[in-house]
Parts: structure tokens; C-alpha cells; sequence
């Protein structure tokens, strides 16, 4: 392995720590953002108001804590030329990258973290929004779930 290659996926880490972060710093505003508008909105009378809030904070905090997962790797990685040698080889395993382009996994996960993102900003405006996003992230879930483990079985 080339050392300019590592110093290539070096550099991308960097990018991609100053990315994650500004990502981070986003949900926190959002989430912010909706915990203000739900102290300020009116409870509705048919009771989904506390199944919002859980599936808000449920989704937020999950996002967030995958995020952080990722962001502190990096930034090992970085730090830690052996670690960064692995991180470089276990992100550059063909058949890893094979099943990835295969499942459209970076297309599906673009579209997840879009879902979550507007499934925690809609409960606060209209519940009929909510239970639809809602119900569509399962579904790109459930799909990009199914189609991993398909080519993973296959491949």
C-alpha cells in the first residue's frame, strides 16, 4: 500500500470529521429548535403528542449517537497511523464496496438521515406529515435492509 494513498484517505477523514461535525452542530439546533416548538404548540386531543416526542428524541438521539460513533473513529484514525491503516482497509474491501454499490446503501442512507431529520421537524407542525415520514423511513429502511442482506447472502 502506497503511503500516498493513506495520506489521500487522510485528508478525506479530515473533510470528513469537519463534515460530521457541522452535522452534528445541525442537530443540535434542530433538535433545539423542536423541543422549543413543542413546549409552545398546543396538545392535540387525540394523544400522539407523547408518541411524537419519543419517536423525535428516539430518532434525534440516534442519529446523533451513529454520527458521534463515526466522528470519534475518524478522528482516531487520524491520529493513529495503525488505526488509520485499518480503517483504510476495511473502507476499501471490494466485496464491502460490491454488496455497498449494489444495495444503494449510500443513496439509502442519504435518504434515511433526510427522513429523520424531517420526521423529528414535522411532529411538530402536522401530525398527518409525521405519521407519513414516519412510515416511509421504515419502508427505505426495511427495503435497503433486505436488499444488504440479499447480496450479502449472494455475494
Amino acid at each position: 500500500m502506497e503511503n500516498s494513498q493513506l495520506e489521500n484517505f487522510k485528508k478525506n477523514l479530515q473533510l470528513r470529521i469537519i463534515a460530521l461535525t457541522s452535522l452534528m452542530v445541525f442537530l443540535w439546533i434542530v433538535y433545539i429548535f423542536s423541543i422549543n416548538m413543542i413546549q409552545m404548540s398546543p396538545q392535540s386531543s387525540h394523544g400522539l403528542d407523547n408518541f411524537k416526542t419519543g419517536v423525535q428524541f428516539g430518532f434525534g438521539a440516534g442519529l446523533y449517537i451513529v454520527i458521534l460513533v463515526f466522528w470519534i473513529k475518524a478522528i482516531h484514525a487520524v491520529r493513529n497511523p495503525d488505526k488509520l491503516k485499518s480503517l483504510y482497509i476495511a473502507e476499501t474491501d471490494e466485496r464491502k464496496l460490491f454488496i455497498k454499490q449494489k444495495s444503494g446503501t449510500l443513496g439509502a442512507m442519504i435518504t434515511l438521515v433526510g427522513l429523520i431529520i424531517g420526521i423529528v421537524v414535522s411532529g411538530v407542525f402536522d401530525d398527518t406529515v409525521f405519521l407519513t415520514l414516519l412510515g416511509a423511513y421504515f419502508f427505505v429502511a426495511f427495503v435497503h435492509a433486505g436488499l444488504k442482506l440479499y447480496y450479502t447472502w449472494k455475494y
